[in-house]
């Protein structure tokens, strides 16, 4: 797929600067680093805030997409002023997505909320907002310093989105002692785990409580990722123990891990046997899927782009599998899918 959203020659784009990025003295800092000695550069740079048009920008194009291949800025096909809508209609009470880290709700469900937003009001609850894991080399692995670039990175995509943001502020499983790669995913449920659960689970009574209505989106827990099962577990325990809640819930599928493990079947054979039925529901996202993958470069600190193109080949592929069932207008094309819980079960 190609860099570009598909506009005219002749539209104009709103470049915005990543929040890793800053300007002094006319240098570019990479979170506090210098990494570009160029004058005119870092003055453009300082001025691509999302709302003034590149046209406006007198002679910067160039300048522009310098800094776009180097990965500095975004260019938004509308002004970071104009992304928060609220819903036009009165039966539309939005949607909350709860994202075990900083960028999971953007990873699996990026296209869709890209096509919810204008109308849609949007929620992201970020869970496990503590952290100390990165991709980047250098960068210190102090948990209040990865903390802090994570937040920034949840907050810049909230912003492109026009979402709601919150943070539950509990510390990821790294920094609960966990620190074999091995014990992420390979593991059972120690005492931490399960005061945990009983946290997720008043937070969520607590969350929803102004949100009557609003649709609920919990992950599957693909992968095995105990952050990802712990949140599903809590959700599940949760659903059965609210037998009159009057919100609609659905189960996404975690990205990347869904297009690596390529199997959903344990995840939703547990859902059955603690008693919840789901029905699968495709979203055709095809028109916001570069506006999804440029989005996602929000979050330097976390996501490589290997991890982009397996987000790009499981949207592919199911649209490629079952596209068939939501549009015959198109060959090809990028699908999104929620597996949601049949109201039966009250």
């Amino acid at each position: 797929m190609s860099g570009s959203l598909g506009l005219e020659a002749n539209t104009d784009v709103f470049p915005v600067r990543l929040p890793h990025y800053t300007v002094r003295g006319g240098i570019i800092y990479f979170l506090g680093k210098p990494v570009y000695f160029n004058r005119e550069a870092a003055n453009v740079l300082g001025r691509c805030r999302g709302h003034t048009p590149a046209s406006k920008l007198m002679g910067a194009e160039d300048v522009i997409d310098d800094l776009e291949e180097r990965g500095m800025i975004l260019s938004l096909e509308a002004p970071l002023a104009a992304r928060r809508h609220r819903p036009a209609a009165e039966d539309n009470k939005g949607l909350i997505v709860f994202s075990p880290h900083c960028d999971d709700a953007a990873l699996s469900l990026g296209a869709l909320l890209a096509s919810r937003a204008r109308d849609t009001l949007i929620t992201i609850v970020t869970i496990f907002s503590k952290s100390r894991y990165t991709i980047l080399d250098g960068l210190s692995k102090r948990a209040t310093e990865v903390t802090r670039i994570r937040k920034a990175e949840d907050r810049f995509y909230a912003r492109l989105i026009g979402a709601e943001l919150a943070f539950l502020n509990l510390p990821e499983a790294l920094l609960r002692g966990r620190d074999n790669a091995m014990e992420l995913i390979i593991w059972r449920y120690g005492e931490q785990e399960r005061r945990l659960k009983k946290q997720l689970k008043l937070a969520f009574a607590r969350l929803i409580a102004g949100f009557t209505g609003a649709k609920l989106f919990f992950p599957l827990g693909l992968g095995h990722h105990i952050d990802h099962v712990l949140v599903r577990d809590a959700a599940i325990e949760w659903l059965l123990e609210e037998r009159r809640l009057a919100n609609e819930v659905a189960f996404y599928e975690d990205l990347p891990y869904a297009s690596i493990f390529n199997d959903l079947r344990p995840a939703l054979e547990f859902i059955r046997s603690c008693g919840l039925e789901t029905e699968a529901r495709l979203f055709d996202v095809s028109p916001y899927m570069e506006v999804k993958l440029r989005n996602l470069r929000a979050y330097r600190s976390q996501i490589a782009p290997g991890d982009l193109q397996h987000v790009e080949n499981y949207a592919a592929r199911l649209f490629r599998w079952h596209g068939s069932t939501i549009n015959n207008n198109q060959a090809q094309g990028y699908c999104e899918r929620l597996w949601f819980v049949k109201t039966s079960r009250s």
